[in-house]
């Protein structure tokens, strides 16, 4: 698609291989969110993973993309609802040495008021 200038797409990394052995099950996608991100695009793309069962890992790094994260995020789950889904996020924060802490927004996919 067209983006309109100065806006950057959604930047969409796909991982092969499920996770090793225990612990978190490893995400097929990896998601990152810039302070520039198209947020609707943004959501969509996110929707469109977790429709066909790929919930997406969310990178932010900043404040100002960490709150754009958020924002796509939520318009995600308006999307979602459309399908009788839910979003639900976990998240899990990186410190950084030198530089900005880094935020992973691991996504959960779920008919609404589901256990989880």
């Amino acid at each position: 698609g067209i983006t309109k200038p100065g806006k950057r797409a959604v930047v969409v990394k796909k991982k092969a291989g499920g996770g090793g052995g225990g612990g978190r099950k490893r995400q097929g996608a990896e998601v990152k969110i810039g302070a520039v991100t198209d947020i609707k695009l943004a959501a969509g793309n996110v929707a469109n993973m977790m429709r066909e069962g790929t919930p997406p890992k969310v990178l932010a790094i900043s404040p100002t993309c960490v709150n754009a994260a958020v924002k796509t995020l939520a318009l995600a789950r308006r999307y979602l609802e459309e399908d009788g889904l839910d979003l639900s996020v976990v998240p899990e924060f990186e410190n950084v040495e030198r530089g900005p802490s880094i935020v992973h927004l691991f996504t959960l996919v779920h008919k609404p008021n589901a256990a989880l």
